[in-house]
């Protein structure tokens, strides 16, 4: 739509009453909460079956670096002794590292991949 085509009395405004400014009490008290996007762990939170890394800096695509990145992870079962019943399961950099299992404290969305991983 062009400036001239959108509806209303004025151009570039839309037709219909204004919404109140944030700082409204109306529009405050229309405000909710967000919803999370993510399970990711946060400092403060319950480590849940969570282990951590610090790995240092993250060398990033645009030649940036991340630095002090801590990485959490979760292990299952026993390692063998030829070390052949390891899966490494890697998630988005900022993603959930709860792979399997229910939720619970520190984890208040079941494992991403529960089907595939853990006994059987």
């Amino acid at each position: 739509m062009t400036e001239e085509s959108l509806p209303g009395g004025t151009p570039g405004t839309p037709s219909g009453p204004r919404p109140a400014p944030a700082s409204h009490p109306e529009a405050r008290a229309r405000i909710k909460p967000p919803v999370p996007a993510s399970a990711a762990w946060l400092p403060g939170m319950p480590a849940g079956r969570r282990n951590f890394a610090q790995i240092g800096g993250l060398a990033l695509e645009n030649d940036g670096l991340l630095p002090g990145v801590v990485m959490s992870y979760e292990t299952f079962g026993e390692r063998n002794a030829a070390g052949d019943n390891c899966v490494l399961v890697l998630h988005a950099l900022t993603g959930d590292s709860h792979v399997a299992g229910g939720a619970g404290p520190g984890h208040p969305t079941p494992g991403w991949w529960d089907a595939m991983i853990g006994p059987g």
